[in-house]
């Protein structure tokens, strides 16, 4: 004969236990309690989609999101690598990404040296001011910002203790998903012009904690847009929807464009990418006059011929 199911006080009864045990665990151990507990509620109160089912499928939030969605608590900071759902997945191809020269993946070469320890010094320096949000610029095109935010978004996103989110704001030429080798259906540009949302744009290119919001066409943005309720809007959901988030935005070049200045009240923080041999100097003091000194954290000199035979010094 079938078990009858506990009556309904009993099973309240049994939550409110757990909500209080669970409360001394660390995360993880929550996190797995939940997981157990969840199916043998389910199997106690027959409910046709499990709280475990929704745990197990691959999700966007952090492991401390996942908890909340069955503790009914705000999501926190977690050191657990995020699981994907609505976030599309993609594996892009390393010998691409080796020729385009992304190359903070690449552990045992010079080069990941130098962003791990730019890395640290974005992080000493966004720490000191408790900055989440990061615009990386560069005076004119072809300075190498590009590669820059994404080589420095990927090595942020192996510090366990964050998630990074990398969005191309520079929409007249938008290069991530090319250097990534990537074709995707919705980007950022889509967003602006109200045809999708932005949980519709996000990629995960394979890294733990990583998500980009690409543009995938080329647009003349200008300062109306940027200065729009609607750009206010994304960037408030961008910095705002969980907490451990980084957000990086790959900025349009400072003089060839106002987007980046009128973008500039929703920064914490801000890089300055120049090219060794080709940036002119008053280039670059007219790009930094553009840049709030309380923004301003440091620039970044790119193809330096002080390291020898490599593409790329950081300093």
């Amino acid at each position: 004969m079938p078990k009858a199911a506990p009556p309904q006080d009993s099973l309240d009864a049994l939550r409110r236990q757990r909500k209080s045990a669970q409360s001394q665990l660390s995360l993880p151990e929550r996190l797995a309690q939940v997981t157990r507990e969840a199916a043998a509620e389910q199997r106690a109160d027959g409910t046709s989609e499990s709280t475990v089912e929704r745990i197990a499928e691959k999700t966007p939030e952090t492991a401390a999101e996942r908890l909340a969605e069955v503790s009914g608590k705000t999501g926190g900071a977690s050191a657990a690598s995020p699981i994907y759902r609505q976030t599309k997945v993609v594996q892009p191809d390393l010998k691409t990404m080796r020729a385009n020269r992304i190359i903070a993946p690449f552990s045992d070469t010079r080069e990941a040296d130098i962003f791990r320890m730019l890395r640290t010094q974005v992080l000493k320096r966004m720490g000191q001011r408790n900055a989440r949000t990061l615009g990386i610029c560069s005076a004119r095109e072809g300075e190498g910002k590009s590669l820059v935010a994404l080589n420095l978004a990927i090595s942020l996103s192996q510090v366990d203790n964050r998630t990074v989110l990398l969005a191309e704001l520079d929409l007249r030429r938008p290069s991530l998903l090319k250097t990534l080798g990537l074709t995707v259906e919705k980007g950022l540009d889509d967003v602006l012009d109200g045809d999708a949302e932005i949980a519709d744009c996000l990629i995960n290119p394979g890294y733990d904690r990583l998500v980009i919001l690409p543009a995938r066409n080329r647009q003349w943005p200008s300062s109306d847009v940027v200065l729009s309720t609607k750009m206010g809007l994304l960037a408030d959901e961008l910095r705002d929807r969980y907490s451990d988030r980084l957000v990086i935005y790959d900025l349009p070049p400072l003089l060839l464009s106002d987007a980046s200045i009128a973008f500039m009240r929703h920064l914490d923080a801000c890089l300055l990418v120049v090219e060794e041999g080709r940036t002119a100097k008053n280039e670059i003091e007219h790009a930094l006059t553009l840049i709030d000194n309380d923004l301003l954290i440091g620039t970044v000199l790119n193809k330096a011929s002080r390291i020898s035979n490599r593409h790329y010094g950081y300093y």
